[in-house]
């Protein structure tokens, strides 16, 4: 026999029949935060209200507790389930479920299933206990139990599995009769942990902790009685959904309506089972795609350019786009392609905030956000930042719902070039007699901000041929790097023979007369480097480049 429960009278009625005392979205099926004590929720065993969360255990041995709300929703189309959860404080166990079941049944009728690893859904082992009328329960198992058909006496399942999220099927209980069983469907073992037990958390996890969980569980709609499911997990503050349970084919759905609630329970291991910001809504496919240019020089103009577009059969009501701005450009009026909503506008920070209202987009639609930007007056940096797009219905897709682009600020550069002269020994010298041979060394070097592909170009005295093999066969030059970055790829040197009005002519041995291995008749080379010559903090950076020639 569970536990007497008491219930709450209706909070959110909406158009399939629903009626809110909060102003309700025109997609959003089902809403409840658990801030304060829920009107139209039934609560039984353990659960309460605590700070603001549905609890459904306390961290005590054989605990149970379950809470469901006596108003259906429309299944006429698609929907995402979307609540925050956190299990914690005990030593381990057992889970906690999300169920659906007939929102035909009387509030008065519904029935609760067995506890224990059946966590408030599935049968026991009287075979007369599982919840009545049920379609789908969706369990959050940090002991594993749920799939284990060993336990309960439960229909089908691979054995206790841990930290996963389990799928059972439809069930039913009628007095003196063995209803169907709550078939196992499907599982996905969770990445990480699925719960925090003590010591490690003691208190309960914040929506900033890693051990902050949040669900999504989509039901997609393909025909008069045709489902799939799968679900998303967020295992922590700051992370991406995690796919645990791909998209998989659900029992046929003979209800015209739905009922949901939440169950968990605890046996000789235990946690505290918290709930809270449940979401059920319409399903959308929003997605937004931030670019900008990779890098510009300090000073320069460049656009945000944002993408935004809704892929799901359905439209997508009250789209929003956000964006804080980088601090240090200067921005221009936003503006976005297509019709419909309140158009962008930029706050006057700091922070600089991009607001956008997109309004209503028909599937297929798609809309483009223009920002100019400036980067004068601001010093070499990295420019990054992240917009999201939201919407009133909950988001099939969650991942592509942000965008995160950067651009990198360069300062001007600072060269400084200096040429010098040294025998073949090594010795600097000033001058030079016909016969001998002259190492030149040009050395490069910048105090300022990164520079791109350096092409270094310089005029041979007429009077010198440059060596053709110095290091190595048809090698004339020879790059030092140094803190540079720079390289000088084959192929990346030209050579003149008219002063520089061509850069065709190739280098032979004996050319304009010079000895065996020079070539006299070269009036002029440039050699291009390429890279990029210096970091967003890097001091001086400098490279060199030495060639050999003969005074004639």
């Amino acid at each position: 026999m569970k536990k007497t429960s008491f219930s709450f009278i209706a909070l959110c009625w909406m158009l399939a029949g629903l009626l809110t005392s909060l102003p309700c979205r025109a997609n959003v099926l089902v809403e409840q935060t658990f801030a304060t004590t829920p009107t139209g929720w039934t609560l039984g065993g353990d659960a309460t209200i605590n700070n603001g969360w549905l609890r459904l255990t306390n961290a005590t041995a054989d605990g149970f507790g379950y809470a469901f709300y006596g108003t259906s929703f429309s299944i006429s189309q698609s929907f995402v389930i979307d609540f925050e959860f956190v299990s914690w404080g005990g030593s381990g166990a057992d889970g906690l479920t999300f169920f659906m079941f007939n929102g035909g049944l009387a509030n008065g009728n519904f029935r609760i299933g067995d506890e224990g690893g059946s966590l408030g859904y599935a049968n026991g082992c009287n075979n007369d206990d599982g919840m009545r009328e049920a379609y789908l329960g969706i369990a959050f198992d940090e002991f594993g139990n749920f799939s284990n058909s060993g336990d309960r006496c439960k229909s089908g399942g691979p054995g206790a599995v841990s930290d996963a999220v389990t799928i059972r099927g439809p069930g039913n209980y009628t007095t003196g009769t063995v209803g169907t069983n709550y078939a196992y469907v499907t599982h996905g073992v969770a990445p990480t942990s699925i719960d925090c037990p003590s010591p490690t958390c003691t208190s309960r996890p914040a929506d900033t902790s890693a051990n902050w969980r949040r669900a999504r569980i989509t039901m997609l709609k393909s025909g008069a009685t045709s489902w799939s499911a799968y679900v998303d997990v967020q295992l922590g503050a700051g992370q991406p959904f995690t796919r645990v349970i791909n998209p998989t084919t659900m029992p046929a759905l003979t209800y015209s309506s739905l009922k949901l609630g939440f169950a968990a329970s605890t046996g000789g291991s235990t946690n505290y089972h918290e709930i809270r910001n449940l979401k059920v809504t319409n399903a959308a496919d929003m997605s937004i795609s931030k670019t900008a240019p990779a890098e510009v020089m300090v000073g320069t103009a460049f656009n945000y350019t944002l993408a935004v577009t809704n892929a799901y059969t359905d439209s997508a009501g009250n789209v929003t786009v956000t964006d804080t701005l980088p601090t240090g450009p200067t921005y221009g009026t936003a503006t976005v392609t297509g019709t419909g909503g309140t158009g962008c506008s930029i706050s006057v920070g700091p922070p600089r905030v991009l607001n956008c209202g997109l309004g209503n987009m028909a599937s297929g639609a798609s809309r483009t956000i223009t920002v100019p930007a400036t980067s004068s007056g601001i010093t070499q940096q990295n420019l990054s930042n992240t917009a999201v797009v939201t919407q009133d219905d909950n988001d099939i897709t969650p991942n592509n719902n942000t965008s995160t682009v950067s651009t990198i600020v360069w300062g001007q550069p600072s060269l400084m070039i200096t040429k010098s002269a040294a025998n073949t020994g090594g010795s600097a010298i000033s001058s030079s007699n016909p016969g001998s041979d002259i190492v030149y060394t040009i050395q490069v070097s910048n105090t300022g901000g990164p520079s791109k592909t350096n092409v270094l170009t310089d005029t041979m005295s007429p009077f010198t041929a440059l060596a053709l093999n110095t290091y190595g066969t048809n090698t004339p030059f020879q790059l030092n790097a140094g803190s540079s970055g720079l390289t000088m790829p084959a192929g990346s040197i030209q050579y003149s023979n008219n002063n520089g009005s061509t850069w065709t002519y190739t280098p032979v041995s004996g050319g304009g007369g010079a000895p065996t291995g020079y070539d006299g008749a070269i009036t002029n080379f440039r050699i291009t480097l390429t890279g990029t010559m210096g970091t967003l903090t890097s001091g001086t950076t400098s490279y060199s480049v030495s060639y050999r020639t003969r005074v004639e």
